[in-house]
This record gives structure tokens, sequence and C-alpha cells, in this order.
């Protein structure tokens, strides 16, 4: 019987790339990048988030474990920073926020998940936060998801580079 095909390995990434560096990851060391699909239904959403990260695996400057690559979280971005927020910090629907607590919500929100991203894709361009401060990197996260459009999907992938011989 033959050995069932990886979909990974099938998938057509033309016009994707990855990074081309390793930025902040280390051999041996889980790394997580957080990668931005453009508004779609879900489906198609998830086949191009799939794509990005394939291409990430094949040019991140580092020979990944590519079997170990997983899916961690799944959330709908760029509607008002508080959407879905387990703190309920405001109404779904925005009312009552003005432009700056808006901002400062989502700057909030990005403090507290950027220390967990090494990559960020978005609109095709990769972001990763080597050489940046932390509070550096949480601005660059809160701006990225700040620019997407409403109905964008982001998806959150652990990635285990080899550890070098």
């Amino acid at each position: 019987m033959p050995v069932p095909e990886n979909p990974l390995t099938r998938l057509d990434v033309a016009g994707r790339h990855g990074p081309g560096t390793a930025g902040p990851l280390r051999p041996g060391e889980r790394g997580t990048v957080l990668i931005v699909s453009g508004p779609a239904d879900a489906e198609e959403a998830m086949s191009e988030a799939v794509a990005w990260i394939t291409a990430f695996e094949h040019d991140c400057g580092l020979v990944l474990d590519t079997e170990a690559t997983s899916l961690y979280a799944v959330k709908e971005l760029g509607g008002p920073p508080w959407a879905g927020s387990a703190e309920g910090a405001g109404p779904a629907d925005g009312a009552g926020q003005d432009a700056a607590a808006e901002r400062e919500e989502r700057r909030r929100q990005a403090q507290t998940l950027a220390p967990y991203l090494d990559f960020v894709l978005a609109g095709g361009r990769w972001y990763h936060r080597a050489g940046l401060s932390p509070a550096a990197w949480a601005d660059r996260v809160a701006q990225v998801e700040g620019s997407v459009a409403p109905g964008s999907l982001g998806t959150v992938w652990d990635v285990y580079p080899l550890p070098t011989p």
C-alpha cells in the first residue's frame, strides 16, 4: 500500500515566499508565526495561510522540522480591537469608542500577543522581531493588525527549527 502524500507538499505556493532570513529563530527552539490572510471565506483563507506557512518552511534561513509545524490558533482580524476579547473591553460595534481609544486597546492587546510571535506576515510582507525592542515589536504587531481589512483571518503557527549538529 503506498504511503499517502502529505497535502502540504502538493500546494501551489507560486507567488508566495518566505522571509529569506531566520530573524529571531534559533536552531532547536520553537518559533511562532502569525499569518494574516485577506478577507475570504474560511476555506479559502485557510488555504492561503497553509500556502504561506509552506513558503515560510522553505525560505526562512533554517531547516525546519516540517512534520512538526502545527496550527496553534485562528482568529478573525480587522474588526474593532475588542471584538472577541476575553476581557470584553467594549461593545463589538464600537459604540462610544473614539479612534484613539481603539488604537490604545489594539496596542494593549498587541503587547500581550507580541512576545510570543517571531514573525508576522500581512499583505505579502514579512516582519520579524529581531533587532526590535519588545515595545517596538508590540507597536509593529498592533500596526499590522490595525491595517488589515475586516474579515481577515489570523493564523498562528508553531514552527520547529532543527538543531544544528
